[in-house]
């Protein structure tokens, strides 16, 4: 079945995306060691060696591969979507969409290992590094979501993304968040300039009629000024 006619959607194209899966809870998912033994990944002393610094060490079992240089990255991402029946997704390539994931913050993300990263019709797809995780997780996503659909990606793109997210998120409000007094954002462009022309001609015609006050004047404020910073930046 595919995902267009699982959503009843037949006219919404899904491009480039295979039916996405997920593991029944009566069925076990394969071990991820198994599978990529068989993908040609791992090699059988590499996988005996991360069993056993696993019984040791308080992390998830393709940290232990990574940080040891056993698998590539994209291999294990490729074996971890193969062993949960669903896609992986690049987001430098397919960025997520910013709306969902302010549904719910980056912060969230970050910490659940997941980015909201596109709408099917009625389903949100939901991108994550941690996909053993992803089923205690869902109902606690927002009902806005709808259906949710699991797709992984890789820990580092899913915070470069998050990242990126959050400057923007973090740059909107400063500039929504100051005082309408101290804003700039209601300045009329227009009447200012009238303003300021009107001080120019203003000027101006008091200089050329008595260039040497106008001389004098400016000659003062430039001096005080000037005593005024060194003022400012003597101990």
């Amino acid at each position: 079945m595919t995902l267009a006619n699982d959503l009843k959607i037949p006219d919404t194209p899904v491009p480039a995306l295979k039916p996405i899966g997920q593991v029944s809870r009566s069925q076990q998912p394969r071990l991820i060691g198994q599978i990529l033994t068989e993908m040609g990944e791992l090699s059988p002393h590499d996988m005996a060696k991360a069993v056993a610094l696993q019984t040791r060490e308080d992390v998830r079992f393709g940290e232990i591969l990574l940080a040891n240089n056993m698998v590539s990255e994209a291999g294990l991402y490729q074996a971890l979507a193969h062993q949960y029946a669903c896609d992986v997704v690049d987001l430098n390539n397919e960025p997520s969409d910013i709306r969902l994931i302010e549904t719910i913050g980056p912060a969230y993300c970050l910490q659940h290992g997941i980015i909201p990263w596109k709408r099917v019709g009625a389903v949100s797809l939901i991108a994550t590094s941690r996909p053993a995780a992803f089923a205690r997780l869902c109902p606690e996503l927002p009902p806005e979501f709808g259906k949710t659909l699991m797709v992984v990606a890789s820990e580092a793109d899913l915070q470069a993304a998050l990242l990126v997210v959050s400057f923007k998120s973090l740059a909107l409000r400063a500039e929504t968040r100051v005082e309408p007094a101290q804003s700039c954002s209601n300045w009329n462009a227009a009447s200012l300039g009238r303003k300021m022309l009107i001080i120019a001609l203003v000027v101006a015609t008091f200089s050329a009629m008595s260039p040497g006050y106008t001389l004098a004047f400016f000659t003062t404020v430039a001096i005080a000024a000037l005593l005024f910073n060194t003022a400012l930046i003597t101990p």
